[in-house]
This record gives C-alpha cells, sequence and structure tokens, in this order.
C-alpha cells in the first residue's frame, strides 16, 4: 500500500515540475505598463495604443484614428508626441502610427504567432472609462471567430478574432491582450453588450496584427482578397429543407456579379459542407 502511494505521489511530483509557471499579474502589469500610450485628437483622449518597436511606432485601431486630422500620442512617463499615420487597415482594424519624438520607453513583447490556446489565462489592459492602465484577466473562450463589427450600411467582418472572458470597457478599446509571460497575443477590438450576461469581448490576433504591420510599413495599405459571397449559418429549417441530417455549414444568400464567387458558378441557394454543392 505504502509503496503505491509513494510511486503514485512521486509520478504527480514529476508532473508538477514540468509545468512552466507564469509570471505574476502585478509582475506583467509592471513590465507592460510603460508601453500603454493613450490617443488624442488634442481636446479629448479617444482611444488605447500601444509602442510596438524601438524605432517609435505605435499601434491602435483604425476606428480610433478614423476622420481625426491632429493625432497626439501621450506616452506613459506624460510625453505628448505629434504622430504620422503609416497606415490604416479598417478591414482589421489596426492602424500603425510614428511618433514625432524619440523615447527610451520600452516596446511590447510580442508573443508567436497563434501562441495562444482554448483556456489560457489572458490579461487585459487599457484606459477603463479613462481610469488610466486598469488591469483585468480572464481566459481565451474561443478562437478565429468571425463577427460583424457594424451592422449599418458601412458596417464590416472581422476575422480571426480571438474571443475572452476578461472584463473590457469603453477606454479597453485598442489595448493590448497579454498572455500569462506578459507578451502581447492581441489587440482589443470589440464587445457585445447584451441585457443579460457579462458580454463577449474579442481581440484581433498577434499573428494577423504582425501581417498588416508588415503590409503598412512596406506599402502603406494592405490589401484583401474578395470573394463575392454573402452567406449565413445554416438554420434548423434550412437543414430540413435542404434534407441534411445535421445542422451544420453555411448557405449562399447571394453573390456579387463579376467576382470570383460568380464566376466559378456559386448560386444563391447553394449551401458548403465540406464543399459547395446545392439541394
Amino acid at each position: 500500500m505504502n509503496g503505491k502511494i509513494d510511486k503514485s505521489l512521486n509520478a504527480f511530483s514529476g508532473q508538477i515540475s514540468s509545468i512552466t509557471p507564469g509570471i505574476k499579474e502585478d509582475k506583467i502589469y509592471s513590465t507592460v505598463s510603460p508601453s500603454i500610450v493613450q490617443i488624442t485628437d488634442g481636446t479629448y483622449k479617444v482611444g488605447t495604443g500601444f509602442i510596438y518597436d524601438t524605432i517609435g511606432h505605435v499601434i491602435t485601431a483604425a476606428h480610433v484614428i478614423n476622420g481625426i486630422k491632429n493625432i497626439s500620442v501621450i506616452l506613459s512617463d506624460g510625453t505628448i508626441s505629434p504622430a504620422t499615420v503609416v497606415g490604416s487597415a479598417l478591414h482589421s482594424d489596426v492602424a500603425l502610427l510614428k511618433l514625432s519624438v524619440n523615447t527610451s520607453l520600452p516596446q511590447v513583447k510580442r508573443a508567436a504567432d497563434n501562441d495562444i490556446a482554448l483556456g489560457d489565462t489572458v490579461l487585459a489592459v487599457g484606459h477603463s472609462y479613462d481610469l488610466m492602465n486598469s488591469l483585468s484577466s480572464g481566459v481565451v473562450s474561443q478562437l478565429h471567430r468571425m463577427v460583424n463589427v457594424d451592422d449599418s450600411a458601412s458596417g464590416h467582418w472581422l476575422a480571426d478574432l480571438i474571443q475572452f472572458d476578461a472584463a473590457v470597457n469603453p477606454g479597453n478599446s485598442e489595448g493590448p491582450l497579454f498572455d500569462k509571460y506578459g507578451n502581447v497575443v492581441g489587440m482589443v477590438v470589440a464587445s457585445t453588450l447584451p441585457i443579460f450576461g457579462s458580454g463577449i469581448n474579442l481581440a484581433f490576433s498577434a499573428a494577423r496584427i504582425n501581417q498588416v504591420v508588415t503590409n503598412l510599413l512596406t506599402f502603406g495599405f494592405t490589401s484583401y482578397p474578395i470573394i463575392g459571397v454573402f452567406a449565413d449559418d445554416i438554420t434548423p429549417a434550412e437543414a430540413a429543407t435542404l434534407g441534411l441530417t445535421a445542422v451544420h455549414g453555411a448557405l449562399v444568400i447571394n453573390t456579387i456579379s463579376g467576382e470570383s464567387a460568380d464566376k466559378a458558378g456559386i448560386k444563391k441557394g447553394y449551401y458548403c459542407l465540406d464543399r459547395f454543392d446545392h439541394h
């Protein structure tokens, strides 16, 4: 009996020793907070951002700077620097700014592409309701979400989003999302505000941020493929009409004339499971 217990305890001890612990939240905060900035139009503080590299590039959300003529950045040491727009990608909601003054403040550490998993601990730092550098924590709820961030005629979809449950409020948007080691894994871009519940928060992934920033630095813009198809999740009623035994996949609502889907022969009413087909 004792031999069996000792053996299981030794095995458990070995498992514990193989676990790499994260960094305490207060240590992460003290490390990353100097890299967090505020974006201002000269009158109002309009958003959050973070120092991206050692030569003064700052990341924020495209919707924050959209329509602002005179952009300035308030650094964590109180310095105010005018900033120019290197490029803005509305369909990724990423904007890249360049500070006009030199700073020795640190850049954020960036996680390796897609180095985040379901259930991982994440921390959000931003200026909630203008309360500077508010810290909240939670977990990754799901990966690769795609949502429509605006239901208006000018609305657009964002893809490859990280869903997480750390509390965020107005002022957190555009702020970085960190993993338990203090590496940026995303940028907070959207949050639902249901009548009941605590909301669902979304961050644009670090992998996509790096991709967009590379394009903005190289070309001043980034481009996106256009398929030209409007689709929606198949409902139970539609699944029954189509003769499907399970409710999954997407149904083509319409296509744009002359675009790739139309040229490929995809029509309204086609549905997608693992390939396009039609009823």
